[in-house]
């Protein structure tokens, strides 16, 4: 059956592939992960979104657990379609069962509060819950916010930041100050949300590179905020 499935899904046949799994319950054979798998990968792909969703049931009764890359999919299909609440609840119903989200499930369910109009739960989970789960954010996580008129600060930046190092994530922090500079860069500080480090940026970034006992690049952080006109303070 699976053989039969993974043949129809690639042709395209989606209503044969679906009718063979619940050809495959009727006739006692379990379903499996791959089974599943293989057809809401097929479905998703097509852009069926409610008909994806009719197998999520069964999935369970069947005792198999959607895994991140199924929610995500689904999650971000739901947004494509335009359908903010149904991403809102996919995304509840992955953190119900104990997933962590990555940056896809995360940047979509940031960009379904910000069509709602929840923009309070959007920098909460830019701000908090994106670092906790030590994802590093990209330039298409703030991207609704900034839609939304409410682009990041240097505040939420050195929030982050100031989470990254509390949690040991140094590889997250020193990328994501990388995006915030590359960012005031191209942008100048101007009007489209570039956003500049200021001394607080340097501080916390010369305290990470410290904790990780990185002292040269905690020094050249010094240099590069004295040559961008931000002078180092007692903290410094």
């Amino acid at each position: 059956y699976n053989l039969l499935l993974r043949a129809a899904s690639r042709a395209g046949q989606l209503r044969l592939a679906s009718g063979l799994l619940l050809e495959m319950r009727e006739r006692g054979v379990a379903a499996d992960g791959f089974s599943y798998s293989t057809l809401l990968a097929a479905l998703t792909r097509a852009g069926h979104l409610d008909h994806a969703l009719t197998f999520l049931p069964l999935m369970e009764a069947d005792a198999v657990a959607p895994d991140l890359v199924l929610f995500s999919n689904l999650i971000h299909l739901a947004l494509r379609a335009g359908d903010a609440p149904k991403a809102l609840a996919l995304f509840s119903r992955l953190r119900a069962a104990g997933i962590r989200p990555d940056l896809k499930a995360y940047n979509a369910a940031i960009a379904a509060y910000c069509k709602s109009d929840l923009l309070r739960d959007a920098k909460r989970l830019l701000l908090h819950d994106v670092p906790a789960d030590g994802v590093a954010p990209d330039a298409e996580s703030y991207a609704p916010m900034r839609r939304a008129g409410v682009p990041p600060s240097v505040v939420t930046y050195n929030t982050m930041l100031r989470v990254y190092g509390d949690a040991g994530l140094f590889g997250e922090a020193v990328h994501l100050f990388g995006l915030m500079c590359s960012t005031a860069s191209d942008g100048g500080g101007g009007n489209n949300g570039a956003v500049r480090p200021n001394v607080v940026t340097y501080n916390t970034m010369i305290a990470i590179h410290g904790k990780a006992l990185e002292d040269d690049k905690a020094g050249s952080l010094v240099q590069q905020m004295q040559a961008g006109g931000i002078q180092p303070n007692a903290v410094t």
